[in-house]
């Protein structure tokens, strides 16, 4: 998990708060990172980041509804993306909804 935002985290280019979600991320201390980018999302709601990592972090906890639900938040932000897109159909997948 930690491996794939390590090069934003390095080049500078992630606020504070979401460099100390990783960094519980990288510890597994979930809850303190889950509870780190829900504040960030209280004062920037299009951080695309944010929604993302949790909903790895509800992947990698096995809570797949959790997880389809902060894809779809994520989803709401950039309609148009296409890598949310399919992540949020794994995600129902894993559900059975699809």
């Amino acid at each position: 998990l930690l491996a794939l935002c390590l090069p934003l985290l390095l080049e500078g280019q992630i606020g504070d708060s979401y460099a100390d979600a990783l960094r519980y991320c990288s510890l597994g201390r979930y809850d303190l990172a889950q509870t780190r980018l829900e504040r960030l999302l209280l004062t920037d709601r299009q951080c695309i980041e944010c929604y993302e990592l949790l909903a790895q972090i509800a992947n990698t906890t096995e809570n797949d509804s959790l997880a389809a639900q902060w894809y779809h938040k994520a989803l709401a932000v950039e309609p148009d993306n296409p890598l949310l897109m399919l992540k949020v159909g794994l995600a129902e997948q894993r559900l059975g909804q699809l």
